[in-house]
């Protein structure tokens, strides 16, 4: 069983109790955090991956400026070499 499928079947039955109920009214605060956990444990993922991708710009960004540097640095041997 898929867990939105799980959800919905939640849903329903949380319709079914009477929410005037003390059982009812425990059984809909357990769906709602249920879900609110869901939802955290989502935007964990969502925010690791951002974070991933954050990493991967600033390697990219020193991978691009190490190589910038070495052309700088080879250009200033070839300037040198031709004013000699």
């Amino acid at each position: 069983m898929k867990h939105n499928d799980l959800k919905e079947i939640q849903w329903d039955i949380g319709k079914q109790i009477d929410s005037s109920t003390q059982s009812g009214k425990q059984f809909m605060v357990w769906i709602r955090n249920s879900t609110e956990i869901d939802i955290i444990r989502k935007n964990q993922i969502e925010i690791l991956e951002l974070k991933n991708l954050i990493n991967e710009i600033k390697n990219t960004i020193k991978h691009f400026n190490s190589r910038r540097a070495q052309t700088e640095e080879r250009i200033s041997e070839l300037e040198g070499w031709f004013l000699k």
